[in-house]
């Protein structure tokens, strides 16, 4: 084996990836994508995570943690709508083989292909009318919370004085 399929990595503190590419830096222990000149950070790319301990990337974190307006409820038995010309939120209210009570899909408003099933996670909805006629109900201009350790949507609404 040759000497250099033996080494593991660099005792440096910054190592450059290419001649005038970005480097990884040991700052302290922790690591930093900085670029060639080591003057600022640089981006990092990568996909959406799909372990509990993966890194996020923007795309995912938006897509997870913003308020979401929800004025569509959706029978997880039915086939996955296709998209309109509307970009909107449907929340499943029954569970069934397509999609299950605590997932939201996505029309994207692009007017072609299926709506997108968002996995259910940490997230909060706003519905702006009452969603009735299937196993669960919200209530109309609520905020939901989706509580993965009870499976739930907990409406934190506060109750009006």
């Amino acid at each position: 084996m040759s000497l250099w399929l033996k080494i593991r990595g660099t005792i440096e503190t910054t190592f450059q990836i290419g001649l005038n590419g970005p480097q990884w830096n040991n700052n302290s222990g922790n690591l930093e994508a900085r670029n060639s000149g080591n003057s600022a950070f640089t981006i990092v790319r990568g996909a959406s995570p799909v372990g509990d301990n993966d890194l996020t990337n923007k795309q995912y974190v938006d897509t997870i943690t913003t308020r979401t307006v929800v004025a569509v409820q959706f029978n997880g038995n039915n086939a996955l709508p296709t998209n309109s010309a509307t970009e909107q939120f449907y929340v499943v209210t029954t569970s069934g083989s397509t999609a299950n009570i605590g997932t939201l899909i996505w029309d994207d408003g692009s007017g072609s292909g299926n709506a997108t099933i968002l996995a259910a996670a940490p997230r909060s909805i706003i519905t702006t009318v009452a969603l009735t006629g299937g196993t669960i109900s919200f209530a109309a201009d609520s905020q939901y919370f989706w509580d993965t350790g009870s499976s739930s949507w907990i409406n934190i609404q506060p109750p009006q004085c």
